[in-house]
């Protein structure tokens, strides 16, 4: 993949914008994608000047007290929603660099024996390997709900 974007012009021309794709980038679409987004995403975090209205059921309980009662200040309320922004922001991040790089943490996961006897067959040493069921699904449920946040903030992103 080639791509080229320009800046925005002032004087009201079209940006120029140049995007080579080869077959390969479509093989595994979703870590191109993730390449490409994560910086971009890491950029905008740092010169982010608002926040996206966040919802409730999209952060952690800690994440939802100020915006609840009547004794809610307006400060308060907005040191929320931002706090609730960073956090989609940082799930967001997390994920996609997960899937840019492979997925390198799904390894710890695997507990896989330092001397497998020979002439094992292949299912065989399959048994022998440990997996942590609990902590693969919390992985996974993690990365899919960075995932899910991605798409339902996409609009967000800008700043």
């Amino acid at each position: 993949m080639k791509a080229y974007i320009g800046p925005y012009q002032d004087s009201g021309l079209d940006r120029i914008i140049q995007i080579e794709v080869d077959p390969y980038d479509s093989w595994s679409a979703d870590s191109t994608i993730a390449m490409i987004a994560v910086p971009i995403l890491k950029q905008l975090k740092r010169t982010n000047h608002g926040y996206a209205e966040v919802k409730a059921s999209d952060v952690p309980k800690n994440l939802r007290q100020a915006l609840v009662g009547e004794a809610c200040s307006d400060e308060a309320a907005r040191k929320e929603m931002q706090a609730r922004w960073e956090y989609v922001q940082d799930e967001i991040i997390w994920a996609l660099d997960e899937i840019a790089k492979g997925k390198p943490t799904q390894d710890t996961f695997f507990e896989h024996p330092e001397n497998i006897p020979k002439g094992l067959s292949v299912n065989e040493r399959i048994k022998l390997i440990k997996i942590d069921q609990k902590g693969l699904k919390a992985y996974e449920k993690r990365l899919e709900e960075g995932c899910r946040l991605f798409g339902a903030y996409f609009m967000h992103l800008w700043d």
